[in-house]
């Protein structure tokens, strides 16, 4: 017997079950709405395009915010940015891309935030930010507390637990 009785799976079966699990995750999130697009984000926040962009490409590789890549076109998620700052990115974002990002591409962060959460109650990530953030803008005094909250967050992804 091998592995205590267990028979071990093909690895290309495992491989592919992986490969349909992405996909579908993938296709759940395009059909969300979740993700705005660099033209959609100026519009959303008022700035001509070109300084949107330059922008999000700023956030994006200093590690403050993330985006999707889906048929060449760039992908933003609303969550990232704080309405209450003039629409730059959350802070308590930084924290948890530095725990996901190292171990994870694209599409898995992006699943982990909009995935229920059992270290959470069973709660969405992204949900989380958001209460957070309101919290926040009503009450500027808090604001290291949610970031500590925030931290204690990216504690509880499978990238840290896995350290």
């Amino acid at each position: 017997m091998l592995n205590g009785g267990l028979i071990p799976m093909p690895e290309r079966f495992a491989l592919s079950r992986q490969e349909a699990m992405l996909g579908r995750g993938k296709a759940r999130l395009l059909r969300s709405g979740d993700f705005l697009t660099a033209e959609a984000f100026a519009v959303f926040t008022h700035q001509h395009p070109t300084l949107a962009y330059l922008d999000l490409r700023a956030w994006k590789q200093s590690g403050n915010i993330f985006s999707l890549t889906h048929e060449n076109v760039e992908y933003f998620p609303p969550y990232a940015f704080d309405p209450a700052f003039d629409y730059r990115p959350f802070s308590p974002l930084t924290a948890i891309l530095s725990k996901l990002a190292p171990s994870k591409h694209e599409w898995a962060i992006a699943l982990w935030f909009s995935s229920s959460n059992s270290y959470l109650g069973g709660r969405v990530p992204k949900d989380v930010m958001a209460g957070l953030r309101c919290r926040c803008s009503a009450q500027p005094e808090t604001r290291c507390t949610a970031r500590y909250r925030v931290k204690r967050l990216a504690l509880f992804s499978p990238a840290y637990n896995k350290r």
